[in-house]
């Protein structure tokens, strides 16, 4: 398993938080995910083999903007 942060831009309010949160579990391979709305961030655990963009690309069709990955 690995951590994986992401900085999201536009992290405004609960219901984007809930978003974020619904996107990311829908993907395969990711085990759990927590949202801070103060820190504008998803740490997200998943499977080692899980690439990062696929990350990057579900939440920019959720309407997100991934400004960094740690």
């Amino acid at each position: 398993m690995k951590e994986v942060i992401l900085n999201i831009d536009g992290l405004c309010c609960d219901h984007c938080c809930h978003r974020v949160e619904e996107a990311l579990n829908s993907i395969e391979g990711v085990s759990k995910v927590k949202v801070d709305k103060d820190k504008e961030q998803a740490v997200v655990q998943a499977e080692d083999s899980l690439d990062n963009q696929i990350l990057i690309d579900t939440l920019d069709e959720a309407g997100f903007d991934v400004t960094s990955i740690e």
